[in-house]
């Protein structure tokens, strides 16, 4: 009996060590290196002629597929970007309007004391890269994207019919 306790916490010792050092193939070690949208449209081409087999003809036009798609998606990212950015500001601004209307309405005490508040909050969250959106974390969010609480309100929730 001991020496199953011991043996059980010697593997979940050794588990959480592991799992707190790089593993070898796994993950980049360092940080990979920009590539232009040719050298990737270029590999993923090889990629699927070696696992395809495809004729020169089908290499060119399947080259020039993925080369328009990967510029595609690249551009659709910088816009997603910019636009966050925009949203980013303007949740500022409102939230700067909104404290300037709060210190109008509190007593500077108590506009402190929010203040003080929202300080002690920010640091129980711990640091977030600039610009990082909050995450959410499991059981939060919407329901029906992973939440198991009550259906929204606008939901119908299915009665069961009587039994005769």
């Amino acid at each position: 009996m001991i020496y199953a306790a011991f043996a059980s916490v010697m593997m979940l010792a050794a588990t959480a060590v592991s799992a707190q050092q790089p593993h070898a193939g796994r993950g980049r070690q360092t940080p990979p290196q920009e590539k232009t949208p040719e050298q990737i449209a270029e590999a993923m081409t090889q990629r699927m002629t070696t696992q395809l087999n495809l004729s020169d003809k089908q290499q060119k036009e399947i080259y020039e597929l993925n080369l328009q798609n990967i510029k595609e998606q690249q551009a659709y990212r910088e816009q997603m970007a910019k636009e966050r950015e925009a949203r980013m500001k303007a949740i500022e601004q409102k939230r700067e309007a909104n404290d300037a209307k709060l210190k109008k309405i509190l007593t500077e005490e108590q506009y402190q004391q929010m203040v003080d508040n929202r300080s002690k909050m920010a640091a129980r969250r711990g640091p977030r890269p600039a610009g990082e959106a909050p995450q959410q974390g499991m059981g939060k969010g919407k329901p029906g994207r992973g939440h198991k609480g009550p259906a929204p309100h606008n939901m119908e929730t299915p009665v069961p019919e009587p039994v005769e």
